[in-house]
C-alpha cells in the first residue's frame, strides 16, 4: 500500500467495513444552488459519525503510512461536484497532506465521475478510475500529484467524504 501512495500519489481500496458509521440514506443536505453541489448539514448526530470514520480510517490505514499521524479538522460529505473539482488540482493549500476519499455510489463510463490522478511535473495520467460503492482513494497530497473528476453524463447521486490528515512530509517528498 505504501508503495503506491508514495510513487502513483494514490491508493485504491474496497472496503464496506469503513462504512459502517455512516447511514447514507438518513442525511439531511443543503439546497445545491447553482454550483450543482450539496453539502451534508452537520448535525451532532452526522458530525459523530463523521468523526467516527476518520479515526477508524487513521487507525486502519494512515497509521500504516504514517505512525505518528494527526487528525485534520476538515471533514466534508458532498453530493455531486463543484467547478473546481473539474480542474487537475492539489489539495495540499488547504493544509492536510492526506486525504482519504470514501464513494457511497457507483460511477463508470456512462455515468461520468472519473477520479484521474497525474504526475505534476510530467503531467503524465497516471490512472483514469471510476470508483464504485464502498470505494477508498488514500490520496497523497504532495506538490508531485494532482488529481481531477471528470464530469457528471447523467444526474445520479455522487455521494462522497472526504477525511483528512497529516503526516510527516519528509514521508511525501
Amino acid at each position: 500500500m505504501i508503495d503506491s501512495f508514495l510513487n502513483n500519489g494514490f491508493v485504491i481500496l474496497n472496503d464496506n467495513e469503513s462504512f459502517k458509521f455512516i447511514d447514507i440514506n438518513d442525511i439531511k443536505w443543503s439546497d445545491a444552488g447553482h454550483v450543482g453541489l450539496q453539502v451534508v448539514i452537520k448535525e451532532e448526530k452526522i458530525q459523530n459519525e463523521l468523526l467516527s470514520t476518520q479515526k477508524y480510517l487513521g487507525e486502519k490505514y494512515v497509521k500504516q503510512i504514517d505512525p505518528n499521524y494527526k487528525l485534520a479538522n476538515k471533514i466534508d460529505l458532498v453530493n455531486g461536484m463543484d467547478q473546481a473539482t473539474l480542474e487537475w488540482h492539489n489539495d495540499l493549500i488547504e493544509g492536510p497532506n492526506l486525504c482519504i476519499l470514501a464513494y457511497f455510489d457507483d460511477m463508470d463510463d456512462d455515468i461520468g465521475g472519473a477520479i484521474c490522478f497525474r504526475n505534476s511535473e510530467t503531467k503524465e495520467e497516471l490512472i483514469k478510475y471510476y470508483p464504485i460503492q464502498n470505494d477508498l482513494v488514500i490520496m497523497n497530497q504532495s506538490l508531485k500529484y494532482e488529481h481531477i473528476v471528470t464530469p457528471l453524463k447523467l444526474k445520479l447521486p455522487r455521494r462522497v467524504a472526504s477525511f483528512n490528515y497529516y503526516i510527516n512530509e519528509r514521508i511525501t517528498k
